[in-house]
This record gives structure tokens, C-alpha cells and sequence, in this order.
């Protein structure tokens, strides 16, 4: 739960077997979305970009969970700055207890401004870490449109597993 709820929740099904369509039983709208086939956390990710209604939108994978506050947080950081297109990073706490994360990582909320920008998330980076690759570009050509919401605590709880999309591939390659 929020404290500031979502105007939409749109889940990519990249061969996991959601049910598509609408469903009305909460204050906003729930859309699937079916890929034909196995797509990878960076193509899932634009993908949402690209067929989220809002302007404003937050990247969480399908096992991780986000603070009550963080979308209320990333809203007021992104209107605080004059609704620009950027990345808005969070900091990320892991459950295996390793120390906190505060560098920016797919742990937040994008504008579909920057994203046509940009073309969000390589492809080229689809088989080791996107996020890493489209955060290196940014720090190169546009490093003011890397925005951290709130450096004090961390709004996205990450699950470690060995069954993540990127957990097989080994290290930064």
C-alpha cells in the first residue's frame, strides 16, 4: 500500500502466465500486458514505459516491494523539479541484509520524455545489466537528470534470489 496511490498498475508478463485485461476492483486501473515470449528485465521494463498511460512512471520488479511512501516521495521530487524528464532514483535495501544502496540502478520512477530520449534501457545491455548501461550514459552526456528522491533511507526493498533475471549471468559483464 501507498500513501499515495498509483493512477494505473500495468504488469508486463514476460511468460509467467498473468491473466490480461482490466480489472476494476481497486481505485485504479490494473492492465496485463502478454510478451510472446521471454523478453529480460531491461525489455520488460521499456516496454511498461512505452505502454504506461502517465507521464511519470515506476519501474518494480515482480518480487521486489516499494516503501509506502515511495511513490508519494518520487511525485513531490519530480514536481519539485519542475516535472522534468529524468531518471528519479531511490535507494535500495536487499534482504539478505547486505548494507543499503544509494547509487542510481532500476530502482525508479522515469518520465517517457526521457525515455524517448534516450531509447531507455540499451538493447545491446539486454543480457547483463541495463540499468547499468543507461545510468553510465546518463552520467556521461545528461548527469542532472539523475535524480536521487531521498538519500536518507531507502524507498525499494529488492529481494536477493539466484532466480533473478540477471542472478545467472555473473558479474557486471
Amino acid at each position: 500500500l501507498q500513501t499515495r496511490p498509483p493512477d494505473e498498475v500495468l504488469l508486463i508478463d514476460d511468460m509467467h502466465g498473468l491473466p490480461q485485461g482490466l480489472d476494476h476492483s481497486n481505485d485504479y486501473p490494473i492492465r496485463t500486458w502478454r510478451s510472446p515470449w521471454h523478453l529480460g528485465v531491461g525489455h520488460a521494463f521499456n516496454i511498461g514505459v512505452a505502454r504506461a498511460e502517465n507521464d511519470l512512471v515506476c519501474m518494480l520488479g515482480a518480487d521486489d516491494e516499494l516503501e509506502p511512501e515511495c511513490l508519494q516521495r518520487c511525485l513531490a521530487t519530480y514536481e519539485g523539479h519542475g516535472r522534468e524528464d529524468a531518471y528519479y532514483w531511490v535507494g535500495v535495501r536487499y534482504s539478505d541484509g547486505r548494507d543499503d544502496q544509494y547509487l542510481p540502478c532500476n530502482a525508479a520512477m522515469v518520465t517517457k520524455g526521457l525515455w524517448r530520449e534516450t531509447g531507455g534501457f540499451p538493447v545491446e545491455a539486454a543480457c547483463g545489466a541495463p540499468d547499468c548501461a543507461l545510468v553510465s550514459i546518463l552520467l556521461v552526456h545528461v548527469p542532472d537528470q539523475l535524480i536521487c528522491v531521498d538519500g536518507d533511507r531507502p524507498l525499494y526493498r529488492y529481494r536477493v534470489h539466484g532466480g533473478t533475471d540477471t542472478a545467472h549471468r555473473g558479474g557486471l559483464q
